[in-house]
């Protein structure tokens, strides 16, 4: 990565301008100001790049593990969902088996009796 001569924003080093200010990228003057930096600034510069980076990628991996659990409980639910309607049927299907059996055992009472 670059950093900006105008702002001193980090850029990629392909892009033909600063992302920030929109400064023309100079490579040699980039390279030439990195020279002229003491070797403890430019590790210090290196380091807090390396946190905001880790920052940044620690922010959006949080977003992505709340997103699929989201997910997964949007599943779990409708599972639950299905699974209940399925019970809701068994009882209503037991409940007719019930009613139909009772009027078997009725109408042979009857005939047997009459």
């Amino acid at each position: 990565m670059l950093r900006c001569t105008q702002c001193d924003t980090l850029n990629w080093v392909g892009d033909s301008q600063c992302l920030a200010c929109g400064a023309q990228a100079d490579l040699v003057a980039s390279v030439m100001k990195r020279h002229t930096q003491n070797t403890a600034d430019f590790l210090n510069e290196q380091m807090e790049a390396s946190r905001a980076l880790k920052a940044t990628e620690r922010a959006a991996a949080e977003v992505r593990s709340a997103q699929l659990i989201a997910k997964e409980h949007a599943r779990l639910e409708a599972l639950r969902q299905q699974l209940l309607a399925r019970k809701a049927e068994e009882k209503k299907l037991l409940l007719v088996l019930v009613i139909g059996m009772s009027v078997l055992l009725l109408i042979a009472l009857l005939i047997t009796f009459l």
